[in-house]
C-alpha cells in the first residue's frame, strides 16, 4: 500500500511494486490511487476504478474502505451533474463514518451534502434549509462547540451565497476567520482557501472589487500551498466570478474553462459558477462562450493555474 503511493510519485526506485492477490490490498491500493488522482486534478483517470473500489470494499466488510471510496465516487457524480446520485453515495457513506467515530470526515460529508442539496433547490426549499441551518447554529453557540459553529457559519454562508444575500455571507465567514483558524480544523488550508474564494465571490457582489481582490489573493496563497487541485479550481471559479464583475466577461469565460483544466473537469455541481456560465454564454452567444472556455480548458494543469492567478495571463492570446 504504501509503494502504490511512493510509485505515484516517481520515488520507488528500482523497487517493484508487486500487488498479489489479496482483495483487501488491491482495494486499498485502488482507493490510494483515486485520492491521489482526484487531488492532482485527473479526474478522468481514476473514473473506471471507483465503481469497482466500491464494490470491492462492500464485499470485504472494510466499512472505512467502503466510506472513503463512497466519498470519492460521490464526488465524482456531483461533478458531472449527477446530484441525485451524488447524494445517494453520499448517504451511504455518512452512517459509516458516523459508526467509525471519523469526525472531520463526517462533517466535510455533511458540508458537502448540504451543498449539493443547495444546488438542487428552488427559494421554497432555501428557504427551508435556512431555518434548518439556523437551528444548527443556534444549538452550536448554545453548547459552545466552536467547531460546530463554524460549520454551521459556512453552510449558512454557502445558502446565502445562492441565494444573492452578500452581506450575510461576509459576515458569517469574516467570523470564522476571525474566530478560529479553519487550517487547525480541516487541514492544511483548504477551508481557508475555500472560505477566502466565497469571501471574494460575496465582496464583488456588494461591489468592493479591491476588498474581493484581497481576498483572492490571499485565497491563491493558502491554495497554492496546499496543492490541491480540487481547491484550486475553486478559486479559479471565483477569480471567473471576479473579472464578470469587473465587465471582462472573455476573461471570465476562460477562467471557467481553466477551473475544469485544473480540476479535470467540469463542476456541474457549483451553482454559482454554473449561473455565470449561463449568464455569460447568453451575454456572449453561445458560439463565442464555448470557445473562450475552451481556450481555457484546453490548457495543461500547470498553465491553467498560472493564467488563472492574479498578476497576468500567461498561456493565452489576450
Amino acid at each position: 500500500v504504501v509503494l502504490s503511493a511512493l510509485e505515484f510519485f516517481g520515488v520507488t526506485g528500482d523497487r517493484v511494486l508487486e500487488l498479489g492477490d489479496d482483495p483487501w490490498t488491491t482495494a486499498m491500493v485502488d482507493l490510494i490511487q483515486v485520492v491521489l488522482l482526484d487531488n492532482a486534478g485527473q479526474v478522468s483517470e481514476y473514473v473506471q476504478l471507483i465503481d469497482p473500489t466500491v464494490e470491492r470494499f462492500r464485499t470485504i466488510g472494510d466499512r472505512w474502505g467502503l466510506a472513503m471510496s463512497l466519498s470519492q465516487r460521490a464526488q465524482l457524480e456531483a461533478l458531472d451533474g449527477d446530484l441525485e446520485g451524488a447524494l445517494a453515495s453520499w448517504q451511504e457513506a455518512l452512517p459509516l463514518l458516523a459508526e467509525l467515530g471519523a469526525a472531520e470526515d463526517l462533517d466535510l460529508s455533511r458540508m458537502r451534502v448540504v451543498g449539493l442539496r443547495l444546488a438542487l433547490s428552488d427559494d421554497d426549499q432555501r428557504a427551508a434549509m435556512r431555518q434548518e441551518l439556523q437551528v444548527a447554529f443556534e444549538r452550536a453557540v448554545a453548547a459552545g462547540n466552536r467547531r460546530h459553529e463554524a460549520i454551521a457559519r459556512m453552510n449558512l454562508a454557502g445558502l446565502e451565497l445562492v441565494a444573492g444575500r452578500h452581506e450575510e455571507v461576509v459576515r458569517h465567514l469574516e467570523h470564522v476567520l476571525a474566530n478560529g483558524d479553519p487550517t487547525s480544523e480541516f487541514g492544511s488550508g483548504q477551508m481557508e482557501s475555500i472560505v477566502r474564494a466565497q469571501l471574494a465571490i460575496a465582496r464583488a457582489g456588494l461591489g468592493d472589487l479591491d476588498g474581493a481582490d484581497r481576498e483572492l489573493a490571499a485565497a491563491c496563497r493558502s491554495g497554492l500551498a496546499t496543492r490541491d487541485m480540487p481547491v484550486i479550481a475553486e478559486i479559479v471559479g471565483a477569480a471567473a466570478v471576479l473579472a464578470h464583475g469587473r465587465g471582462d466577461d472573455d476573461h471570465a469565460a476562460r477562467l471557467l474553462g481553466a477551473s475544469a483544466a485544473v480540476r479535470g473537469r467540469a463542476d456541474r455541481s457549483n451553482p454559482i459558477t454554473r449561473g455565470l456560465g449561463e449568464t455569460l454564454g447568453s451575454r456572449l452567444g453561445e458560439v463565442r462562450f464555448a470557445a473562450l472556455t475552451a481556450e481555457g480548458a484546453d490548457l495543461d494543469r500547470d498553465r491553467a493555474v498560472a493564467f488563472a492567478l492574479p498578476g497576468g495571463r500567461p498561456g493565452l492570446e489576450t
